[in-house]
Protein backbone atom coordinates (compact mmCIF):
# COMPACT_ATOMS: atom_id res chain seq x y z
CA UNK A 1 0.00 0.00 0.00
CA UNK A 2 1.05 3.13 -0.70
CA UNK A 3 2.19 5.35 1.80
CA UNK A 4 2.09 9.18 2.43
CA UNK A 5 5.45 10.18 4.19
CA UNK A 6 3.72 13.95 4.76
CA UNK A 7 0.73 11.60 6.70
CA UNK A 8 4.03 11.58 9.44
CA UNK A 9 4.66 15.30 9.85
CA UNK A 10 1.19 16.93 8.49
CA UNK A 11 -1.93 15.40 10.62
CA UNK A 12 -4.29 17.16 8.38
CA UNK A 13 -5.26 14.05 5.34
CA UNK A 14 -7.09 17.05 3.35
CA UNK A 15 -4.11 19.32 3.62
CA UNK A 16 -1.97 17.02 2.30
CA UNK A 17 -4.45 16.11 -0.65
CA UNK A 18 -5.26 20.12 -1.66
CA UNK A 19 -1.08 20.46 -1.40
CA UNK A 20 -0.80 17.51 -3.95
CA UNK A 21 -3.14 18.87 -6.23
CA UNK A 22 -2.32 23.06 -6.55
CA UNK A 23 1.69 21.72 -6.32
CA UNK A 24 0.78 19.50 -9.13
CA UNK A 25 -1.12 22.01 -11.29
CA UNK A 26 0.14 24.82 -10.75
CA UNK A 27 -1.03 27.91 -11.96
CA UNK A 28 -4.25 26.46 -12.00
CA UNK A 29 -7.26 27.96 -10.82
CA UNK A 30 -9.98 25.50 -8.92
CA UNK A 31 -13.38 26.04 -7.22
CA UNK A 32 -14.50 24.87 -4.09
CA UNK A 33 -16.50 21.90 -5.51
CA UNK A 34 -14.09 21.07 -8.42
CA UNK A 35 -11.52 20.82 -5.63
CA UNK A 36 -13.87 18.31 -3.32
CA UNK A 37 -14.35 16.11 -6.48
CA UNK A 38 -10.23 16.00 -7.19
CA UNK A 39 -9.65 14.95 -4.00
CA UNK A 40 -12.47 12.95 -2.84
CA UNK A 41 -13.21 14.77 0.86
CA UNK A 42 -15.76 16.44 2.34
CA UNK A 43 -16.67 20.30 1.45
CA UNK A 44 -16.22 21.48 4.98
CA UNK A 45 -13.07 20.26 5.64
CA UNK A 46 -11.84 21.54 2.34
CA UNK A 47 -13.44 24.80 2.79
CA UNK A 48 -11.97 25.07 6.13
CA UNK A 49 -8.08 24.62 5.11
CA UNK A 50 -8.62 26.89 2.08
CA UNK A 51 -9.26 29.59 4.72
CA UNK A 52 -6.19 28.31 6.15
CA UNK A 53 -3.80 28.51 3.22
CA UNK A 54 -5.29 31.93 2.09
CA UNK A 55 -4.72 33.78 5.54
CA UNK A 56 -1.54 32.29 5.32
CA UNK A 57 -1.07 33.65 1.48
CA UNK A 58 -0.07 30.13 0.24
CA UNK A 59 -3.53 30.62 -2.17
CA UNK A 60 -4.69 33.35 -3.87
CA UNK A 61 -8.66 33.71 -4.18
CA UNK A 62 -10.39 35.02 -6.82
CA UNK A 63 -14.10 35.65 -7.18
CA UNK A 64 -15.71 34.84 -10.48
CA UNK A 65 -19.29 35.45 -10.70
CA UNK A 66 -20.79 33.27 -7.74
CA UNK A 67 -17.98 31.08 -7.57
CA UNK A 68 -14.56 31.71 -5.49
CA UNK A 69 -11.05 30.08 -7.32
CA UNK A 70 -7.77 29.50 -5.58
CA UNK A 71 -4.38 29.33 -6.82
CA UNK A 72 -0.83 28.92 -5.97
CA UNK A 73 1.05 31.63 -4.88
CA UNK A 74 4.09 31.66 -7.01
CA UNK A 75 5.77 34.67 -4.94
CA UNK A 76 5.07 32.72 -1.36
CA UNK A 77 8.10 32.96 0.65
CA UNK A 78 8.33 29.14 1.73
CA UNK A 79 7.20 28.28 -2.31
CA UNK A 80 10.74 26.93 -3.35
CA UNK A 81 10.64 24.61 -0.55
CA UNK A 82 7.36 23.25 -0.83
CA UNK A 83 7.28 22.53 -4.03
CA UNK A 84 10.37 20.78 -3.24
CA UNK A 85 8.67 18.85 -0.34
CA UNK A 86 5.78 18.15 -2.97
CA UNK A 87 8.35 16.80 -5.49
CA UNK A 88 9.23 14.43 -3.62
CA UNK A 89 6.31 13.25 -2.13
CA UNK A 90 3.69 13.09 -4.87
CA UNK A 91 3.62 12.30 -8.37
CA UNK A 92 6.43 11.67 -10.64
CA UNK A 93 8.97 12.47 -7.89
CA UNK A 94 7.59 9.47 -5.56
CA UNK A 95 7.07 7.15 -8.04
CA UNK A 96 10.43 7.37 -9.12
CA UNK A 97 11.67 7.32 -4.94
CA UNK A 98 8.94 4.68 -4.25
CA UNK A 99 10.59 2.79 -7.22
CA UNK A 100 14.19 3.35 -6.92
CA UNK A 101 15.13 -0.38 -6.83
CA UNK A 102 12.97 -1.52 -9.33
CA UNK A 103 14.96 1.08 -11.66
CA UNK A 104 18.73 -0.27 -10.93
CA UNK A 105 21.46 1.54 -9.54
CA UNK A 106 20.06 4.59 -8.85
CA UNK A 107 22.64 6.57 -6.66
CA UNK A 108 20.97 9.95 -7.98
CA UNK A 109 17.93 11.52 -9.65
CA UNK A 110 16.67 14.88 -10.05
CA UNK A 111 13.75 16.79 -11.67
CA UNK A 112 13.99 19.87 -12.89
CA UNK A 113 11.82 22.70 -11.72
CA UNK A 114 10.71 23.62 -15.22
CA UNK A 115 8.78 20.36 -15.46
CA UNK A 116 7.42 21.36 -11.65
CA UNK A 117 6.07 23.98 -12.73
CA UNK A 118 4.68 23.05 -15.84
CA UNK A 119 6.33 24.93 -18.08
CA UNK A 120 5.75 24.63 -21.62
CA UNK A 121 7.83 22.03 -23.47
CA UNK A 122 11.23 22.57 -24.68
CA UNK A 123 12.94 19.94 -26.63
CA UNK A 124 16.21 21.05 -25.69
CA UNK A 125 15.35 21.07 -22.05
CA UNK A 126 16.02 18.01 -19.79
CA UNK A 127 13.53 17.04 -17.37
CA UNK A 128 14.69 14.69 -15.59
CA UNK A 129 17.75 12.90 -14.49
CA UNK A 130 18.77 9.67 -13.49
CA UNK A 131 22.31 8.91 -12.30
CA UNK A 132 23.26 5.35 -11.83
CA UNK A 133 23.53 2.07 -13.51
CA UNK A 134 19.84 1.27 -14.16
CA UNK A 135 17.67 -1.01 -16.04
CA UNK A 136 16.45 1.06 -19.12
CA UNK A 137 13.25 -1.48 -19.13
CA UNK A 138 12.44 -0.03 -16.20
CA UNK A 139 13.07 3.77 -16.64
CA UNK A 140 11.34 3.71 -19.93
CA UNK A 141 8.12 2.27 -18.71
CA UNK A 142 8.08 5.14 -15.63
CA UNK A 143 8.46 7.95 -18.18
CA UNK A 144 6.01 6.46 -20.65
CA UNK A 145 3.27 6.80 -17.44
CA UNK A 146 3.81 9.99 -16.97
CA UNK A 147 4.14 10.84 -20.93
CA UNK A 148 0.99 10.63 -20.19
CA UNK A 149 -0.08 12.34 -17.23
CA UNK A 150 1.58 14.90 -18.17
CA UNK A 151 0.22 15.45 -21.93
CA UNK A 152 3.70 15.78 -23.34
CA UNK A 153 7.03 13.80 -23.98
CA UNK A 154 9.49 14.18 -21.12
CA UNK A 155 13.18 14.61 -21.91
CA UNK A 156 15.18 12.43 -19.72
CA UNK A 157 18.74 11.36 -19.71
CA UNK A 158 20.66 8.33 -17.95
CA UNK A 159 24.39 8.63 -16.73
CA UNK A 160 26.55 6.11 -14.52
CA UNK A 161 28.73 8.22 -12.06
CA UNK A 162 31.88 7.75 -14.12
CA UNK A 163 30.51 9.04 -17.46
CA UNK A 164 29.18 12.16 -15.62
CA UNK A 165 32.71 12.42 -13.67
CA UNK A 166 34.02 12.15 -17.22
CA UNK A 167 32.10 14.48 -19.07
CA UNK A 168 32.62 17.16 -16.10
CA UNK A 169 36.60 16.88 -16.59
CA UNK A 170 35.70 17.18 -20.37
CA UNK A 171 33.98 20.49 -19.64
CA UNK A 172 31.24 19.20 -21.73
CA UNK A 173 28.73 22.22 -22.05
CA UNK A 174 25.83 20.15 -22.05
CA UNK A 175 26.65 18.49 -19.24
CA UNK A 176 27.64 21.68 -17.33
CA UNK A 177 23.89 22.73 -18.52
CA UNK A 178 22.45 20.30 -17.15
CA UNK A 179 24.16 20.08 -13.35
CA UNK A 180 23.08 23.86 -13.33
CA UNK A 181 19.49 23.49 -13.96
CA UNK A 182 17.09 24.52 -10.80
CA UNK A 183 16.18 21.08 -9.42
CA UNK A 184 14.90 19.15 -6.79
CA UNK A 185 16.51 16.07 -6.11
CA UNK A 186 14.44 12.68 -5.44
CA UNK A 187 17.08 10.63 -4.66
CA UNK A 188 20.22 11.46 -2.94
CA UNK A 189 21.16 14.87 -1.62
CA UNK A 190 23.23 17.53 -2.93
CA UNK A 191 25.89 17.54 -1.01
CA UNK A 192 26.30 14.07 -1.85
CA UNK A 193 26.00 14.33 -5.05
CA UNK A 194 28.90 17.69 -5.09
CA UNK A 195 30.85 14.97 -2.92
CA UNK A 196 30.62 12.14 -5.44
CA UNK A 197 31.49 14.17 -8.17
CA UNK A 198 34.43 15.70 -6.35
CA UNK A 199 36.08 12.43 -5.15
Amino acid sequence: MRKNFLADIITSKTRIKLLALFFNHPGEKFFVRQITRQIKDEINAVRRELQRFETAHLLIKEQRGNRLFYQLNPRYFLYDQLQSIMGKTSGLGYDIWRRRKQLGQLKFAFISRRLLNKAPHNPQAIDIVFIGRLVMTEVNRLIQEYQGLYQQELNYTVLTLEELKILIKKRDYFTLKLLAIPRVMIVGKEKELTNALSS
